[in-house]
């Protein structure tokens, strides 16, 4: 099993996971402030291009006021400019290198909001103008969509280098808030139905070109938030280990092939303790399930 790890756009940063194991790397594009929203310009080292980069992760809008989303005008005008950039990160096996974005209202809402077609239109010529990128939708948590539209909106396009993420903290965040009112709140709203990791698998099944592989827990005060959320397994943690198996049970039993990327948090992003961690537990489960 190979596995990804993420990084910033810093070498130092590369670097470290590289000597770690990391048999390729997912770069963050980080977010620039509100003034630098329209101007995006993204230049490529020397060094890095001789570096095993195999996906572009979108800036992101969590620290920021811009929203990086891909139905938004900001969002789709930073997805160009990351496209274009992720074009020159080929490596010289051909490859295709690929895109993770997100995108956070749901079908539906998009639809009334008279967005959604021209959405639509946007990733559908993307993809036909970069054929050698494949544009992966991530799943987002059930507090901001609905927990399958990225693969409802990847399948109504139908087009070979479009398809899914499975983030699987988001995923177990979506079943602990969907549990958490279907027990307290008996809602029969179809939005708010429960939802498990398993759904999620089976729901993005031939679709999933990404995994965002990481934990979520209740060190932020609530399940999968602050510092709960994007956190390594532990293999001296039963629970961790459980949570875990299950994941990379469904990984191999649903014949899943997109790679995994260990997108976890760290103290120190020039001392990825988590990453290392995190392929351990990796390692383990794998011994004790049958590599895969």
């Amino acid at each position: 099993m190979k596995y990804i790890a993420k990084s910033q756009w810093a070498l130092p940063n590369i670097l470290d996971k590289l000597e770690r194991g990391a048999d390729g790397i997912e770069i963050q594009l980080l977010n620039p402030d509100t003034e630098e929203c329209l101007k995006l310009d993204y230049k490529i080292p020397e060094e890095f291009k001789i570096l095993p980069i195999k996906c572009i992760h979108l800036p992101l809008n969590a620290q920021t006021d811009c929203n990086y989303d891909i139905e938004t005008p900001i969002g789709q005008r930073a997805f160009i400019k990351s496209i274009i950039l992720a074009e020159k990160l080929i490596d010289k096996t051909g490859s295709k290198m690929n895109i993770v974005c997100h995108m956070t209202q749901d079908i539906k809402t998009m639809n009334e909001l008279e967005i959604l077609d021209k959405t639509y239109e946007f990733i559908a010529t993307q993809a036909m103008l970069h054929p050698n990128c494949n544009i992966n939708i991530e799943n987002v948590t059930r507090r901001t969509m609905g927990i399958y539209d990225n693969a409802v909106f990847a399948r109504s396009l139908n087009l070979p280098n479009i398809g899914t993420v499975i983030d699987t903290c988001h995923s177990m965040i979506s079943e602990f808030i969907t549990g958490q009112i279907t027990e307290y709140g008996k809602t029969s709203n179809e939005y708010y139905k429960f939802v498990t990791i398993e759904d999620a698998f089976k729901e993005n099944k031939d679709i999933c070109r990404w995994i965002h592989l990481n934990n979520a827990n209740m060190d932020g005060g609530f399940y999968g938030k602050g510092k709960g959320h994007g956190v390594p397994f532990d293999i001296n943690n039963k629970e961790d280990i459980e949570k875990l198996t299950k994941i990379l049970k469904l990984y191999k039993t649903l014949d899943f092939k997109a790679p995994l990327c260990l997108e976890v948090r760290e103290d120190n992003y020039l001392h990825s303790e988590n990453f290392s961690k995190t392929r351990r537990a990796c390692e383990e489960v794998f011994k004790n399930i049958g590599e895969y």
